[in-house]
């Protein structure tokens, strides 16, 4: 699990997008099966940011979208260090080409933005 989800942020740093999501998609299968009062949140819920910024690499918006669904609605106080600089690395995705002219990708970079500096949950329609 945990070799999977380094290699995710290896190929993250890499630019590969492809290679990104292959490896957090299998972190995140491999945390998910674990009994669920064992699973790390904190770990789950980067690994799920990783595999968004891997999907925004491959301009697959709406697999980022759906994939950042319940990391989005996390309460403040579970928002750490970690998950926040992870999901700073998506907003500055969102903020280059293709996505500066796609709506909803915009909103998502609202969302994104808005859970980076709000008190409260951000949810997406």
């Amino acid at each position: 699990m945990r070799a999977a989800a380094c290699a995710a942020a290896a190929w993250l740093d890499l630019g590969d997008g492809e290679e990104a999501a292959k490896c957090a998609q299998e972190a995140v299968d491999a945390y998910t099966q674990l009994p669920p009062a064992r699973r790390p949140y904190s770990q789950i819920n980067g690994i799920k940011i990783d595999l968004a910024a891997a999907y925004l690499g491959m301009s697959d918006r709406d697999a980022a979208i759906h994939t950042l669904g319940d990391v989005l609605t996390l309460p403040p106080e579970k928002r750490n260090t970690s998950l926040t600089g992870r999901m700073t690395r998506v907003r500055h995705v969102l903020g280059g080409s293709p996505w500066t002219h796609d709506h909803e990708a915009r909103q998502l970079a609202e969302a994104v933005s808005g859970w980076l500096t709000d008190k409260s949950p951000v949810l997406l329609n």
